[in-house]
C-alpha cells in the first residue's frame, strides 16, 4: 500500500512539474521600423486612442499609459498584436489568428500600415491550427489565453 502512495505521489509531482514547465509558443510576425521615440508614442496614441473609445468587454489594453513601455493589445487574455520601442526601432508583432479573433485588429492594421507596409497578409495566416490539443489546453487554464473566443466592438461579456 505504501508503494501504491508513494507511485501516485510521484506520478502527481511529475504531472505538476510537467504542467508549469510545458513550453508553449504562439506564431508570430515581427515588423520593424526606424521611428524616434516620439513617433513610437505618436504611434501608441493612435492605437490607444482607436481603441479606447470602441472597445470594451473581454479586449484589454495594456502599456497605454506609460509611453517607454511596450503597447500589448489581447483578448480574453490571447495577445493580438504588440508595438515595442528598442532603440531607434520599432517592433510590432503581429500574433497568429489575431483578425479571427478579433476581427477589427485591422484597422489597427491600417493605422499602422503608414509605417510598417501592408499587414493584412500577416493577419490572414492564421497558424493556430499547427498547436497542438495540449498547447492550447495548457494556455488556456495554465496562462489563462483563450484562442477560440472571439472579441468583438461592444460585446460586453
Amino acid at each position: 500500500m505504501k508503494r501504491l502512495l508513494f507511485f501516485l505521489l510521484i506520478t502527481l509531482l511529475s504531472a505538476k512539474f510537467v504542467w508549469i514547465l510545458y513550453p508553449t509558443s504562439i506564431a508570430a510576425e515581427t515588423f520593424t521600423a526606424k521611428r524616434s521615440p516620439e513617433q513610437f508614442v505618436e504611434l501608441k496614441r493612435r492605437i490607444v486612442d482607436y481603441y479606447s473609445t470602441r472597445a470594451v468587454g473581454r479586449l484589454t489594453i495594456t502599456g497605454d499609459g506609460q509611453d517607454h513601455f511596450p503597447l500589448d493589445l489581447s483578448c480574453n487574455g490571447a495577445p493580438l498584436l504588440t508595438l515595442m520601442r528598442h532603440e531607434s526601432t520599432t517592433l510590432l508583432v503581429l500574433y497568429s489568428g489575431a483578425a479571427r479573433r478579433f476581427p477589427d485588429v485591422v484597422s489597427a492594421a491600417d493605422l499602422l500600415s503608414p509605417e510598417f507596409g501592408d499587414l493584412r497578409s500577416a493577419l490572414t495566416r492564421d497558424q493556430l491550427e499547427q498547436m497542438s490539443w495540449l498547447e492550447k489546453l495548457v494556455l488556456r487554464i495554465r496562462d489563462g489565453a483563450d484562442f477560440e473566443s472571439r472579441c468583438d466592438i461592444g460585446d460586453k461579456r
